[in-house]
């Protein structure tokens, strides 16, 4: 009897260690789909008519799907693309931070002057 629950240790150990180790591959992985698309954001967000951005835009749904805050903001940016309407700055600021925050980066010493500032060349 006492070989069983030898047995059984094991193989619920490895069970156990293969769940968490599949658990926090997931999460590493969601999380630097976040990362990527926050990058993306930052990167064009001065040229917001830019296919660039349009494409990020494009990806929140399937990357951020279950954060109600992103889902949020970029529904209520749709919704102005949509109707013909112009992306305000503090539309795109309240989307960056949102996508920041749940992508894990403190923006909370940012102000949204720095947010919007981007670098150029020459500029």
């Amino acid at each position: 009897m006492e070989i069983w629950n030898i047995i059984f240790s094991g193989v619920l150990a490895a069970a156990v260690s293969g769940l968490l180790t599949w658990l926090i591959a997931g999460w590493q992985h969601r999380m630097q789909s976040k990362r990527a698309l926050f990058a993306r954001l930052m990167a064009s967000r001065s040229v917001p008519l830019k296919d660039t951005f349009f494409d990020a835009l494009n990806e929140i749904p399937a990357t951020f799907a279950g954060d109600k805050r992103v889902m949020s903001s970029w529904k209520s940016m749709l919704l102005k693309i949509s109707k013909g309407q112009t992306i305000e700055n503090d539309d795109l600021i309240r989307l960056l931070r949102e996508v920041a925050s749940s992508a894990g980066a403190d923006f909370s010493d940012v102000t949204d002057d720095e947010l919007m500032t981007s670098f150029r060349h020459g500029a």
